[in-house]
C-alpha cells in the first residue's frame, strides 16, 4: 500500500525518503526525497509524500504517482531555498562595508536570486561579530526546521537593525542637547566663573548656609519626545541627587528603561542601585520595573547586596 511505503535511508552523512516499488512491467521504480541534514526532516518528507499517495487508496498507480509528483516538489523547494546547506546557526560572516563592519548572512530567494540577511552596520568588527551571533543563535532555536530557522534570523536582523537605529538617534539627541546647552551657556558661565569665588562658596557650605548654586533649580523640559526622555535617563538622570517625581516624569515621557545604554554607562537600573540614597533606591527601583524595565540575574543578586549593605549601615 502505498500510503505506508518507503522508509528513511542515510547516504553520505544526510538523511532522504526513499520509497521502492515496483512497476507495471515488474521492474524496480524509486521515488527520492531531498537530502536533509536530519532524520526528522526526511521523515517529514516521506509522511508528506505518503498523504499525497492517501488521496488515491483505490488507485494504486495513481497513489505512486502523486508520491512522484509530491516529492519532486519537495526536492525543487529544497533547491531554491538551499535546504541542504549547512545549518543556519553556522550561516554567516562578519564583512567590511564602506570602513564599517556589519553581519552578514548570504542566501538563496524562493526564486532562485541570491540575496543578504544584514546586521547594521558597526564601527568595529567585535560588534558587528556579536550580531551575527545573535542571528545564529535565533536560528539554532529551529534545528529541525531551516524554513522556521530562516524566518527567526531574519526577525533577529530586523530586530538589531532597530535597536542601532534607536541607539543612533539617543546619541543624536544627545549631541543636540549637549550643543544647544553649550550654546545658551557660553557667555553666562564665563559671568559665573568670574564673579564667584570659590572659596566663599566652599565656607558658606560648610556653615550650613545656603550657597547661590545649591538654591538654582535644576531645569528641565516641561514636555520630552520618547527619545528626549530617553536621552536624558541614560545620560543626565542622577539619582544620588535626583527625586523620585523627576524619574517618574521621565518614565511618564515615556523614557525606555531597557534602551541600550551609552559606552562606559550602566542602565537605569543598574544606576539606581548603585547610587541612590537609602531613602529612594527601593521606590526608583520599584518605579523602574512598573514601567518595564528588565531586571537581570546580576540585578538581583545587586539589590540584595545593596538591601544587606543598607541594613548594616544602619546599625552601625
Amino acid at each position: 500500500m502505498a500510503a505506508k511505503a518507503g522508509k528513511v535511508e542515510a547516504v553520505d552523512g544526510a538523511f532522504r525518503a526513499h520509497v521502492q516499488y515496483r512497476g507495471g512491467a515488474g521492474e524496480n521504480q524509486n521515488i527520492y526525497g531531498p537530502r536533509r541534514n536530519t532524520e526528522a526532516a526526511a521523515q517529514s518528507d516521506l509522511d508528506s509524500m505518503r498523504g499525497a499517495a492517501a488521496e488515491y487508496s483505490n488507485d494504486r498507480t495513481e497513489a505512486y504517482e502523486a508520491m512522484q509528483v509530491e516529492a519532486a516538489r519537495l526536492r525543487d523547494r529544497a533547491s531554491r531555498t538551499k535546504e541542504t546547506d549547512a545549518p543556519l546557526s553556522k550561516a554567516g560572516r562578519v564583512a567590511e562595508d564602506d570602513g564599517d563592519f556589519r553581519a552578514n548572512v548570504p542566501y538563496t530567494a524562493a526564486t532562485g536570486q541570491k540575496a543578504h540577511l544584514l546586521g547594521p552596520r558597526r564601527p568595529d568588527a567585535w560588534a558587528a561579530e556579536q550580531d551575527l551571533v545573535a542571528m545564529r543563535g535565533a536560528a539554532a532555536v529551529f534545528p529541525e526546521d531551516r524554513v522556521e530557522a530562516f524566518q527567526a534570523m531574519r526577525a533577529e536582523a530586523r530586530r538589531i537593525q532597530d535597536r542601532a537605529k534607536y541607539a543612533r538617534e539617543i546619541q543624536e539627541a544627545t549631541f543636540r542637547r549637549m550643543s544647544s546647552a553649550a550654546s545658551d551657556s557660553e557667555d553666562d558661565d564665563c559671568l559665573v566663573m568670574d564673579e564667584l569665588d570659590p572659596d566663599e562658596w566652599w565656607r558658606d557650605l560648610q556653615d550650613g548656609k545656603t550657597t547661590s548654586k545649591a538654591s538654582e533649580p535644576k531645569s528641565r523640559k516641561e514636555e520630552l519626545t520618547t527619545i528626549q526622555a530617553t536621552e536624558e535617563l541614560l545620560n543626565t538622570f542622577r539619582p544620588r541627587v535626583e527625586s523620585v517625581d523627576e524619574l517618574k516624569r521621565l518614565l511618564e515621557s515615556r523614557a525606555d528603561p531597557n534602551a541600550p545604554p551609552p559606552e562606559g554607562r550602566i542602565t537605569p537600573l543598574q544606576h539606581v542601585l548603585t547610587f541612590a540614597p537609602r531613602e529612594t533606591v527601593a521606590k526608583m527601583r520599584d518605579l523602574l520595573l512598573s514601567y518595564g524595565a528588565a531586571e537581570s540575574s546580576e540585578d538581583s543578586k545587586d539589590w540584595t547586596i545593596r538591601q544587606d549593605s543598607d541594613l548594616v549601615e544602619d546599625h552601625s
